[in-house]
């Protein structure tokens, strides 16, 4: 017979996650094992990890991309859950809207849409563009993705989205893959 987990555990998780992964993670791990009692929390990776070394935390769901990964202290330990990739919200009526996959150099002339400075996804999206000898032209800063697709809808940006942060699409924006995916 398996014994039964008992006790408290705190998980901390980046937002994205918590909306997609937690609620049914923790819905399984309450019907599996009752007397174990969930606490959990949103922040960012930066936050999250300092949180589960001073044990805090006895877990938290973090994101790190491969061309931007986030440095794990030696205390921590991570074990991969999920790989994530990103594609390209451009307009429905742009030229390239309705293609199987566009290559980023096709796009990183247009005006982009991103996090503020100084935000991971800022950074990433600054660094993979230019990667591709793109320097690139942010102009709208806005700190959510689906604020983002309110930029893209009208054709005065393009954004680079997630697919874990992406709840909907508003009717006149098209999502396409990256050919040289993006995690």
């Amino acid at each position: 017979r398996e014994r039964d987990v008992v006790g408290d555990l705190r998980i901390g998780s980046f937002a994205s996650a918590s909306r997609v992964v937690a609620p049914a993670a923790i819905a399984a791990l309450q019907r599996r094992h009752a007397g174990l009692r969930i606490g959990f929390v949103v922040g960012e990776t930066e936050e999250l990890v300092p949180a589960v070394v001073r044990r805090e935390l006895d877990l938290a769901v973090v994101d790190s991309w491969v061309t931007m990964p986030f440095q794990l202290p030696e205390a921590a330990v991570c074990t991969l859950v999920h790989r994530d990739s990103a594609d390209v919200a451009l307009p429905i009526d742009h030229p390239l809207a309705h293609r199987d996959y566009v290559d980023l150099d096709e796009i990183a002339q247009m005006p982009w849409t991103t996090w503020t400075k100084g935000a991971v996804f800022h950074t990433w999206l600054v660094q993979t563009l230019r990667k591709r000898g793109v320097e690139p032209r942010v102009r709208y800063e806005v700190p959510e993705f689906a604020a983002q697709l309110e930029f893209v809808g009208p054709g005065i940006a393009a954004a680079l989205v997630p697919r874990l942060r992406r709840v909907w699409v508003p009717e006149p924006i098209a999502i396409v893959p990256v050919r040289a995916t993006l995690e």
